[in-house]
């Protein structure tokens, strides 16, 4: 293409030559003058005209491609803000992870991060403030999300790190495998009693006896606190697996095996982690009825209410009345206190509301789900304190009981000391009585036996002394009959 231009350009200059050659016999010199610098003129026109035209198509080029770029760009802002329109399962979008983000700050009110304590005194814990770039600082779910707030609240006069007379919940933190620091145990209720940017001073409000050996053995080994404004609520999405799809078999997703079986195995029952493992997931038979939800697809349009008629912060109590409607500000509806459904709709419920709309015609039933029963840790901890409470007057009642038993036991070891000193006697009087015994038992029989040789020599005797009166008798007679005899001999003979 270059070729053909220069030698267009090559015959014009020929025809310009030729044409000028021919009109000099009759143009005077000005003509002569201005038409090669017209010509010469045109020719550097038509360069910058090329130029300008090369430049534009360039231009042109580059804007078609930034503007596509920009198109792309724009989309991809969008999926990252947005995420993808019309695909399932969670996504790793900006809007939806800042909706998390705050409810997570919601849930969890105001927290402070990486106090490192200096030691008690008369009951109270000095905390130092952590200092530097990664000072763990105060999550304040009120704040505006705004970056641009953020020099400005940087220039700020430093204030307190926490209000005084401020009720807060205490942990122990360690560090997971990619460094980041997460509350290992409980360590009690305590108010702040000092405030300063720098440290911070806690006074426990039960006495450090009262608490359990567990929460003692954390307070005394801890390296670093974290104190939570409000008790953290329990729920099931930190326990799934983020990225994993929620699906009709696992509404809440895939839960993080491995997480469960690394945080619970060994320290809890292990029907409290199966408890864990199957949330979400199509109920059993045996499944406790406070677990069992049903999923259910609406055959009419149906409303809920779901604002109650009162309002409260964070800090003055639940977020939820007791029918379950939201009385937290933050949380109820802008335009009524209704939510609309359209039929065709599939929703999960309670037992007992599933099976009421279920009966009243309104749904029908498609599957029954395990959720597992949310636990109320504020009210678990006073609920565990008013029965640690319960037991400490048991033990005081009990030690009363003992020390009694202890009384009633030293009179009964007395008893029973002065029982053996009475046995060991009685056993020495019984060992004597026993000698005794075999010296009256063996003179006994000696006496016995003398009495029976003198029962026999007796009899003997007697039977010499019956011969011998038989003896005297046979003689007396013959006595008497001579005596008799001479008697009548004499009377005869006078």
């Amino acid at each position: 293409m270059e070729i053909v231009i220069q030698i267009l350009l090559g015959l014009s200059v020929i025809g310009f030559g030729v044409l000028m050659w021919k009109s000099a016999e009759r143009w005077t010199w000005v003509p002569l003058v201005i038409a090669p610098i017209v010509f010469i003129e045109a020719g550097v026109f038509m360069g910058l005209v090329a130029l300008s035209a090369k430049s534009r198509v360039a231009w042109q080029k580059i804007s078609v491609e930034l503007e596509q770029r920009l198109d792309k760009a724009t989309v991809e802002e969008e999926e990252l803000k947005y995420g993808v329109i019309g695909l399932e399962g969670d996504q790793r979008a900006v809007v939806p992870i800042e909706l998390a983000l705050q409810k997570l700050r919601v849930d969890a009110g105001r927290v402070w991060r990486g106090l490192s304590p200096q030691g008690a005194a008369q009951g109270q814990f000095t905390l130092n403030m952590p200092q530097g770039p990664a000072a763990g600082a105060a999550v304040d779910p009120d704040a505006a999300a705004d970056p641009a707030a953020a020099p400005a609240a940087g220039a700020a006069a430093p204030t307190a790190a926490i209000p005084v007379e401020t009720l807060v919940f205490a942990f122990s933190e360690v560090m997971d495998p990619n460094q980041n620091r997460i509350p290992q145990t409980f360590l009690g209720q305590y108010l702040v009693t000092q405030s300063t940017p720098q440290s911070l001073t806690l006074q426990p409000l039960r006495a450090l006896s009262a608490l359990s050996k567990r929460q003692q053995q954390g307070i005394s080994q801890a390296q670093s606190w974290a104190i939570y404004e409000v008790m953290p609520l329990d729920g099931h999405e930190p326990f799934f697996i983020e990225a994993s799809r929620k699906r009709d078999e696992a509404i809440f997703g895939d839960a993080d095996e491995a997480f469960l079986n690394a945080a619970l195995a060994g320290k809890v029952p292990p029907d409290v982690l199966q408890a864990y493992l199957k949330d979400g997931k199509q109920a059993q038979a045996d499944d406790p009825p406070e677990a069992k939800w049903r999923k259910i697809k609406l055959l009419k349009d149906h409303s809920i209410i779901v604002d109650g008629s009162g309002q409260r912060t964070a800090t003055e109590g639940s977020y939820f009345d007791l029918l379950g409607q939201a009385v937290d500000s933050r949380l109820q509806l802008a335009d009524g206190d209704e939510v609309q459904f359209k039929a065709g709709t599939e929703l999960v419920f309670k037992y007992e509301e599933a099976t009421e709309l279920i009966s009243s015609g309104v749904a029908e039933l498609i599957d029954e789900i395990y959720v597992r029963p949310l636990n109320d840790y504020d009210e678990i901890e006073r609920h565990v304190f008013e029965r640690l409470d319960v037991l400490a007057e048991k033990v005081v009642i009990l030690n009363r009981e003992i020390a009694i038993m202890k009384k009633v036991k030293g009179a009964n070891d007395t008893m029973l000391v002065k029982g053996q000193e009475d046995k060991l006697k009685l056993e020495a009087e019984l060992a004597q009585y026993r000698v005794e015994k075999s010296a009256i038992e063996a003179y006994a029989n000696e006496l016995q036996q003398r009495k029976s040789a003198m029962r026999t020599q007796l009899a003997a005797l007697y039977q010499d002394n019956v011969k011998i009166v038989r003896n005297l008798e046979r003689v007396q007679m013959q006595l008497k009959q001579e005596i008799d005899q001479r008697t009548a001999a004499a009377a005869a003979g006078r």
